[in-house]
């Protein structure tokens, strides 16, 4: 496993990346209360490795993407089940690739990943990410604020040699408008 919790009360495991272990990611032992497990990329939660079953009145989580299912946490309304998060350079959970010398910056997030803007704010929640940038809302699961360039939501692409796209105000604030005149920019034949 990544983690084994066991004997612990209060603990809050929130916006890590608990990949590729051996035998899992993270594994829930005898007497843990009080935990919190939010905008976590997990392997998978295993309970039946430590013989203890999920507690759901001690036991809170979710917006979590989880790779294999079926170990005894069931998958929460606000968690993804998805065998490859889109990292840049560690693959899907099912590849047979192993790595001797890996970086944090191997598991950074593609503009594909489905662990953008997929996360939870609020509590105890960090508000920064592993390189204290901060996390802008809806938050990324795991370890990493998405910084990079354009998000690909399946659009169609738009060139703004025309000023198609306007962001006011410009530069962006904490709220920004962004339109695009989508009737110009395509032409029906």
């Amino acid at each position: 496993f990544n983690i084994y919790v066991h004997y612990v009360d209060g603990i809050k495991i929130y916006n890590n990346i608990f990949w590729k272990g051996i035998y899992g990611g993270l594994a829930i032992g005898p007497e843990v209360t009080g935990m919190e497990v939010y905008n976590n990329v997990v392997h998978s939660f295993n309970y039946s490795h430590s013989g203890v079953s999920f507690n759901p009145v001690e036991h809170h989580y979710g917006y979590n993407i989880v790779a294999i299912l079926n170990q005894g946490l069931p998958l929460q309304p606000d968690d993804i089940w998805c065998f490859d998060p889109k990292f840049k350079n560690i693959p899907h959970i099912y590849s047979k690739e192993t790595f001797k010398y890996v970086t944090r910056e191997d598991f950074e997030y593609q503009s594909t990943s489905p662990c953008i803007d997929a996360g939870i704010s609020g509590g105890d929640i960090p508000t920064f990410d592993i390189y204290g940038n901060p996390r802008v809302e809806p938050y990324d699961i795991g370890a990493f604020e998405y910084q990079g360039g354009n998000i690909d939501f399946g659009l169609p692409k738009v060139n703004n040699a025309n000023n198609l796209i306007s962001i006011t105000p410009n530069p962006c604030v904490n709220s920004s408008r962004i339109t695009i005149d989508w009737f110009s920019a395509f032409k029906v034949n």
